[in-house]
């Protein structure tokens, strides 16, 4: 088996829900930041394209909606598969010191 990291250090599964989460935050951030820009154009913008393109982000807010619904769900299981990690790593550590 891997050697571990220190049970006070963050483990690979906290570390990629970590990343998870900021990656969540900067698209929620970023889908904000896209909504309010395009309110303020919305009135200007009127022909074919605006319509293409309002389409096209529909489509895409709602494979992210779904993708951020799946991602609490990993999250959750990363958390279980760190606790479990923590455990292991709990008693390898325990062991060696016997």
């Amino acid at each position: 088996m891997n050697q571990h990291q220190p049970a006070n250090d963050i483990n690979e599964f906290d570390y990629f829900a970590l990343s998870l989460t900021q990656f969540k935050d900067s698209i929620d951030l970023a889908v904000l930041n896209l909504n309010l820009t395009y309110d303020e154009l919305s009135d200007l913008w009127q022909d074919k394209q605006r319509m293409h393109f309002e389409d096209d982000s529909k489509q895409l807010f709602k494979q992210i909606h779904a993708f951020k619904l799946k991602a609490s769900k990993y999250k959750k299981h990363l958390k279980n598969l760190s606790t479990e990690f923590n455990l292991v790593a709990n008693d390898e550590n325990i062991d060696n010191n016997i």
